[in-house]
């Protein structure tokens, strides 16, 4: 959930502001495109693909209008916003595509940020913007309030609405822009991945999947859901291994229930056998595919054996990390294969 290597992200941040930016092109040698998959993994994402592809497109209300921000040529690929929620100014920062056509219906991706961060060091950590940008998608990426992500109420009732927010946020996007609501989808990093999780939870219908980056906790109430997952083994601040003690500010000594034992819970509720199939990607990653998933569900780990609590295949290194896998290009090939069901 935290992020421990503030000084040297925002060092980061600043170097890559002035024209530092990523590739993403995925010919680097990173895991950047998932299918076919491996031997030994299931073949169970084909049907997704199959389903992906015969899905049509719902365009928003926003189709047909012109978007009063367009595309920016900026290192990052987004820019900053402000948007009025619960009658405080919330900010946030927003990638549209290169392409971007008013009458040609987008994905939307929501990037979630860690506890802690905030929405400009999350653009540069994932490249997701950029990628989305030079990709064809909308990519938003919020601000919490103090860097802290609320689920609940607690104290000040402002603080603690950030799922109707990000419902409000999105509910505004769809009216200015001509977004896919059959391909709208949520990432996070840490405490952002349980952003994602219980925003897409709390909404359901609304998001087609989820991947999650260094912590995978099932929201109580989900229904079925897509997800895909990365987390490190040598994670010290939100351990990979059951029964590890969070280090994270207020969640700090929080007993974790481990990521195998998350997954299996993911697994179950999506309605797949809880045993995985195990496929080595390169010397440092495990690729665990659980078969035999509910139509239109599918739920995947990449364990990266030695990574701290890290974005796999950023350009930013924070700790230890691996090349072998590009969490972003992965997670948005995953995003395209899984609409959102006809209700």
């Amino acid at each position: 959930m935290a992020r421990r290597w503030g000084g040297l992200l925002v060092v980061a941040v600043l170097a890559l502001c002035v024209g530092c930016a990523r590739g993403g092109d995925g010919d680097d040698g990173r895991a950047g495109v998932r299918r076919p998959p491996p031997s030994g993994v299931s073949t169970t994402a084909t049907t997704a693909t199959t389903t992906a592809t015969t899905v049509k497109a719902r365009p928003s209300a926003g189709c047909g209008a012109e978007p009063d921000v367009g595309p920016t040529a900026e290192a990052l690929g987004d820019v900053p916003l402000t948007f009025e929620s619960a009658g405080r100014p919330r900010t946030y920062r927003l990638a549209v595509p290169n392409d971007y056509d008013p009458d040609t219906p987008v994905p939307l991706v929501f990037n979630f940020h860690g506890l802690g961060s905030n929405a400009i060091e999350q653009s540069v950590y994932t490249g997701l913007p950029k990628a989305g940008r030079d990709g064809g998608i909308l990519v938003v990426t919020p601000d919490a309030i103090g860097g802290v992500w609320q689920f609940a109420s607690a104290g000040d009732p402002a603080a603690a609405v950030d799922v109707a927010y990000v419902d409000a946020l999105l509910t505004d996007l769809k009216g200015r822009y001509c977004v896919d609501t059959a391909r709208v989808y949520a990432a996070g990093m840490s405490l952002g991945a349980l952003m994602s999780a219980s925003v897409a939870c709390a909404l359901p219908g609304t998001f087609g999947a989820v991947g999650l980056v260094a912590l995978q906790i099932l929201p109580t109430g989900c229904e079925p859901l897509p997800v895909v997952v990365f987390h490190g083994t040598d994670d010290d601040v939100v351990p990979y291994q059951e029964g590890g003690e969070i280090r994270a500010g207020q969640f700090t000594g929080a007993k974790v229930k481990g990521t195998l034992n998350y997954l299996e819970e993911w697994a179950a509720l999506d309605g797949c056998d809880l045993e995985p199939r195990i496929d080595q990607v390169g010397q440092d990653v495990e690729h665990r595919v659980y078969p035999g998933c509910d139509t239109g569900t599918e739920v995947e780990l990449y364990t990266v054996v030695g990574g701290g609590h890290t974005w796999p295949g950023s350009d930013i290194e924070i700790g230890p990390t691996t090349d072998t896998v590009d969490a972003t290009t992965l997670i948005l090939d995953f995003f395209a294969e899984h609409p959102v069901p006809e209700a």
